[in-house]
């Protein structure tokens, strides 16, 4: 571990750290999210995401001239 702070606190930082990690991998498995896996295709989920990106782009031109007044 490489880092700036002191011994300490660099110590007391990192343990918190994976206090939050191991709680979220305790929190997944009593939820059942470890084996959880999306039933939707690479490419439809891509789909989506270039569908979503482009609605942005419009909603972002069509609002820009008003946000300038």
């Amino acid at each position: 571990l490489v880092t700036n702070l002191n011994l300490e606190e660099a110590r007391s930082l990192y343990r918190l750290r994976m206090r939050i990690e191991e709680g979220f991998k305790d929190l997944k498995n009593m939820i059942g999210l470890k084996e959880l896996r999306l039933k939707v295709k690479i490419e439809e989920r891509l789909g989506r995401l270039v569908f979503g990106a482009i609605l942005a782009m419009v909603v972002a031109a069509y609002l820009y001239p008003l946000a300038l007044g």
